[in-house]
């Protein structure tokens, strides 16, 4: 029975990225608010295909440190990254998980434009007590999203799964968490 069943899953195919995935993102998409920041890192993440090879869902599993980076490099991927769909072990078109790397190196050639004015965004996590995203809000930072920078509630989408928390009683709760990111430029 475990010899079958090793034989049916190695005849199942995953998701296969179409063109090189390392060409979805180049130092000319560096984030102009991540050069100001001089923010850098690497983001992992992944990319749940459905069975035309389209990109249903990407979730940051391991983030770059940077907020606006993670966002980056989910929306650039979506945006161009294309599939053939998996396969199960009689031919059908499966749903799957496709992971990806992105090196967030800053560009050498770049100077850093410096903010006139100290900046920050602030977000606020909704969670339930299972663990699952039912909101995330903006609760500071709206001009520079306006001002094209991502929003960092893209990476908390609802439903999305994160830990669940206890309460003193050892029970499930609900929670908010509270992020901030704020950029000063000050004389020394």
């Amino acid at each position: 029975m475990i010899i079958l069943a090793a034989a049916l899953l190695a005849e199942v195919v995953p998701p296969k990225p179409i063109g090189d995935p390392g060409q979805w993102i180049s130092s000319s998409d560096y984030p102009a608010g991540a050069l100001a920041k001089a923010a850098s890192g690497s983001t992992i993440v992944e990319l749940m295909i459905d069975t035309d090879g389209r990109i249903s869902q990407c979730r940051v599993d391991t983030s770059s440190g940077s907020i606006e980076l993670d966002a980056t490099a989910c929306a650039l991927i979506k945006a161009r990254g294309r599939f053939t769909p998996g396969k199960d072990a009689s031919g059908r078109r499966i749903e799957g998980i496709y992971r990806q790397r992105v090196a967030w190196v800053m560009p050498r050639d770049v100077s850093i434009p410096l903010p006139a004015t100290p900046e920050s965004l602030a977000i606020a996590v909704d969670v339930d007590s299972k663990g699952l995203v039912e909101r995330c809000d903006l609760l500071e930072g709206g001009e520079l999203v306006a001002q094209g920078a991502p929003n960092p509630c893209i990476r908390y989408p609802a439903g999305a799964k994160l830990r669940t928390a206890a309460g003193s009683d050892g029970r499930p709760i609900a929670y908010r968490i509270v992020m901030r990111q704020s950029t000063e430029v000050t004389a020394r």
